[in-house]
């Protein structure tokens, strides 16, 4: 697999985000809201996380963080993968079946891309959000590999409940597994899927 080094990638999105200044009158530079960052072949996803990290490196300097108080950490949230073989290795991504917020039609999603080891990441936007709109929530964890998570987990637009990208036999096995594990009674039903409880 081949891609572009990270201090490449940095002078690049500095590059951009000076020329969206001086060239172009977007006083904010990349945090302008007119401005779209397009990595349609994404691969490892590095120009876009850089740019994340450089807006959220601004926002620091400026103290002005409430701009993605919309993106907050969760612990879990199931999921199911479709595998595919790559030279490198393997990259998980959710089933074609699974992907209709691709379309547009839906709302309220869950995306995340999570690294090998699983560690917390030192920047909360080290992620990539692939969505047609921003997600409701995302799942923030360490970008460290080759293994890429992407995560769907929307609400359905027919019932306007919480719908799982998970077969509801695999979830009910989790929540029982959880129960007996835990020594609980119950788990809050908040926690699952409405549609299968």
């Amino acid at each position: 697999m081949f891609y572009t080094p990270t201090p490449i990638v940095r002078y690049m999105i500095s590059s951009v985000d000076e020329i969206l200044i001086k060239f172009f009158n977007k006083n904010k530079g990349l945090m302008d809201d007119s401005v779209y960052l397009l990595d349609p072949c994404a691969g490892t996803a590095t120009f876009v996380i850089e740019a994340i990290k450089q807006i959220y490196g601004k926002l620091d300097n400026t103290g002005n963080l409430g701009l993605f108080k919309g993106i907050r950490k969760i612990h879990y949230r199931p999921f199911d993968f479709q595998y595919v073989f790559y030279m490198d290795g393997f990259v998980q991504i959710t089933c074609r079946e699974r992907a209709e917020h691709l379309k547009g039609n839906s709302s309220g999603e869950l995306a995340l891309i999570i690294g090998r080891s699983g560690r917390p990441s030192k920047y909360s936007w080290d992620m990539v959000i692939m969505t047609s709109e921003m997600p409701d929530q995302v799942l923030v964890t360490y970008r460290g590999s080759s293994i890429l998570c992407p995560m769907n987990y929307k609400k359905s637009t027919d019932t306007k409940t919480l719908s799982s990208n998970i077969r509801t036999r695999f979830l009910l096995n989790l929540k029982n597994y959880y129960l007996r594990e835990n020594s609980v009674s119950h788990i809050d039903n908040a926690e699952f899927p409405r549609n299968v409880m």
